[in-house]
C-alpha cells in the first residue's frame, strides 16, 4: 500500500519561526529574577490596609465644603472675634485684680448697721453711727466710736479702743493697749491691762489703775484710788523746771491753797519755798 504524501502548509509555524518569535519574550528564570524586586500580592495587601480605599475617600469628602465655599455673614471672622475680645479682661486678669478684695461672702459676715459706719474684719459689729471697727470680732457700737484690734470694743459714744481686747465703754473714753479698759466718762487708759474707771481719770503704764475721779496714775502698777490724786510709781522722778540756778524743783499745791516749790539744795537739804506771785 502506498502512503500519501504529507505536507506542512501555511497553517503551521516552522521551527525557526517559533524560535525567532519567543526570542522577544522573557523565559521563566528571567521573569523570576525581575519579580524579585517587587512586592507580592500578600505584601501589597498588608501595606494597603493602612490606606483609605476610593470608597472611604468618597465618604469622607461627602461632608466637606467645596473649594469655592465661603462662610457668610452668619459667622464672625477670626479678626472680628479678636477685635471684640480686645476690650475684655481674661479670667486670669480678673482673678489677679480681685485678689486684693474681700468676697461677698466675707463681707456678708461683717455686721455693719450704723449709718456711715465701716467694718473691716470677720464678724465685726459696727452698729454705732459713723463708727469704725477694724479687726476680727471688733465692736464699735457707740456713735463716732473707733475699735481697732481683735475683739476691741468701743461702745461709748465718741470712744476709742485700740489693741487686742481693749475696751472703751465710757463716753469720750480712750483705751490704748492690749486689754486696756476705759469704762468711765472721759477716762483714758494707756498700757497693757491698764484701767481708768474714774470720771476724767488717766491711767498710764502696764497694769496702772485709777478709780478716783479726775485722778492720774503713772507707772507700772500705779494705783490712784482717791479723787483728784496723782500717783507716780517710779524709781526716779526727774523735774525739768528750774529757778535759774539749775536746781530742779517740784511744784505742789498745799491744803492751804498756796503753791510751794520742793527741792533739794546744794547742801542736800530738802527745801520747801512758798511761791509768791
Amino acid at each position: 500500500m502506498t502512503r500519501p504524501a504529507h505536507h506542512h502548509d501555511d497553517r503551521y509555524y516552522r521551527r525557526k519561526q517559533i524560535d525567532d518569535f519567543f526570542a522577544e519574550y522573557y523565559d521563566a528564570e528571567e521573569i523570576d529574577a525581575i519579580l524579585e524586586g517587587y512586592y507580592d500580592a500578600d505584601t501589597i495587601d498588608a501595606i494597603l490596609t493602612d490606606y483609605y480605599t476610593a470608597d472611604d475617600v468618597d465618604n469622607l469628602l461627602s461632608g466637606k465644603s467645596d473649594v469655592g465655599h465661603d462662610h457668610d455673614d452668619r459667622y464672625y471672622t477670626e479678626t472680628e472675634i479678636d477685635a471684640a475680645l480686645a476690650g475684655y479682661y481674661t479670667k486670669t486678669e480678673i482673678d489677679g485684680a480681685l485678689a486684693g478684695y474681700y468676697t461677698k461672702t466675707e463681707i456678708d459676715v461683717w455686721h455693719v448697721t450704723g449709718a456711715n459706719a465701716e467694718g473691716f474684719g470677720a464678724n465685726t459689729d459696727v452698729s454705732g453711727g459713723a463708727s469704725t471697727a477694724v479687726g476680727q470680732t471688733a465692736e464699735a457700737s457707740g456713735d463716732l466710736g473707733t475699735a481697732v484690734g481683735q475683739a476691741a470694743e468701743a461702745s461709748g459714744d465718741a470712744s476709742t479702743a485700740v489693741g487686742q481686747f481693749a475696751h472703751a465703754t465710757g463716753d469720750e473714753s480712750t483705751a490704748l493697749g492690749q486689754a486696756a479698759i476705759a469704762n468711765a466718762l472721759d477716762a483714758t487708759a494707756v498700757g497693757m491691762a491698764s484701767q481708768a474707771a474714774g470720771t476724767s481719770s488717766t491711767a498710764v503704764g502696764v497694769g496702772a489703775t485709777v478709780t478716783g475721779a479726775r485722778s492720774i496714775a503713772l507707772g507700772a502698777s500705779a494705783s490712784a484710788v482717791a479723787s483728784d490724786s496723782l500717783v507716780i510709781r517710779a524709781n526716779d522722778i526727774l523735774m525739768q523746771n528750774s529757778n535759774g540756778t539749775g536746781v530742779q524743783r517740784l511744784r505742789l499745791r498745799g491744803e492751804d491753797g498756796n503753791f510751794y516749790w520742793i527741792y533739794v539744795d546744794n547742801a542736800g537739804t530738802l527745801q520747801v519755798d512758798l511761791i509768791t506771785i
